[in-house]
C-alpha cells in the first residue's frame, strides 16, 4: 500500500509522509492506521527509517521520506550506468592526453628553425627543355 505507492509515484524523491499517506487513504481498499501496529504515522515512518527502507529526516514543516530503491534489476542497471559512465571517462581522458601530447608536438616543432618558404620559379620558362609534357599511351582496339 503505502510503499508500493511511495516506490511508484515518488521513487527516489524525497516527500512529505502526510502527502503520500492522502493520497493512499482515497483508495477506498486501503488499510487504516489503526488495524496496524503503529497509531500514528509519525511511528511508521521512523520504522521505515530504522528498517532502512527509507531515509527519513525531520524539519519544521514535518517528517520527510525518500524511498531507498533496493531492487536487484535497479542495482544492476545503476552499476552499469557507473560501469558506462567511468569507461566514457577513460576514453576522454586518453583523448585528452592525446591531444596534449600533440600540441606538445606542434610547440617543439614550432621552435625548431624551419628553412622560409619559397615560391618555386623557373630560370627559363621559354626554353623546351623545361615545358612539362604529357603523353598518355592510346590503346588501339
Amino acid at each position: 500500500g503505502y510503499l508500493d505507492l511511495l516506490r511508484r509515484r515518488w521513487n527516489k524523491r524525497r516527500v512529505h509522509c502526510n502527502v503520500v499517506y492522502n493520497e493512499y487513504i482515497q483508495d477506498k481498499d486501503h488499510v487504516h492506521m489503526n488495524a496496524t501496529r503503529w497509531t500514528a504515522l509519525t511511528g511508521f515512518v521512523l520504522w521505515l527509517g530504522k528498517q532502512g527502507i527509507c531515509e527519513v529526516d525531520q524539519t519544521e514543516k514535518g517528517w520527510f521520506v525518500k524511498y531507498i530503491e533496493r531492487d536487484p534489476e535497479a542495482m544492476r542497471r545503476a552499476e552499469e550506468r557507473a560501469r558506462r559512465e567511468k569507461h566514457e571517462m577513460n576514453d576522454t581522458a586518453r583523448n585528452l592526453r592525446w591531444v596534449e601530447e600533440q600540441v606538445r608536438l606542434a610547440k617543439e616543432n614550432e621552435t625548431e628553425e624551419q628553412e622560409p618558404v619559397v615560391a618555386l620559379q623557373r630560370e627559363n620558362p621559354e626554353d623546351p627543355e623545361n615545358k612539362i609534357s604529357f603523353a598518355l599511351p592510346v590503346k588501339r582496339i
